[in-house]
């Protein structure tokens, strides 16, 4: 299975969850093993606030999805910069080694990145450079956002 596809994931899930918390809300969210690829028996219980931050490299892809979002911001980081995170994190919390790694980026992560990710970039309020310190694209999120 292609986990970096849209299909791999349960959008309409995630979008029923968004609906409940925007109404105001608590919602059980899915957790996921993912050195396991699976998800977990018992949901996170999640309150709703004011902010709710959607994340993840394939939450433009659906347009239902897209409308739910009051803002939307995209982290641009070169290719060798999100391998080298990519690698980083799937060996400290996924147990693959760095050759699992590059493999699956090789086959599976750059080809979705080209076909879903970079072209929902569009659909982006802002554009943040995901080179920066977390800080600093905070910083220049929260500048923007219409309501603090």
């Amino acid at each position: 299975m292609n986990f970096d596809h849209p299909d791999s994931l349960d959008t309409q899930r995630l979008i029923s969850d968004l609906d409940e918390l925007r109404a105001g809300q608590p919602t059980g969210l899915p957790r996921y093993d993912f050195a396991h690829h699976r998800r977990e028996a018992e949901d996170e219980l999640v309150s709703p606030t004011p902010v709710i931050v959607v994340e993840g490299i394939l939450v433009f892809v659906s347009e239902a999805l897209r409308n739910r979002m009051d803002h939307r911001v995209f982290v641009n980081a070169p290719e060798e910069v999100r391998l080298e995170r990519r690698v980083a994190r799937d060996k400290s919390t996924r147990g693959r080694t760095e050759n699992e790694v590059r493999e699956r980026f090789a086959q599976s992560v750059r080809p979705m990145h080209s076909a879903f990710v970079e072209p929902s970039r569009r659909f982006a309020d802002q554009i943040v450079d995901g080179t920066e310190s977390l800080e600093c694209s905070v910083q220049a999120v929260w500048e923007t956002l219409p309501v603090k």
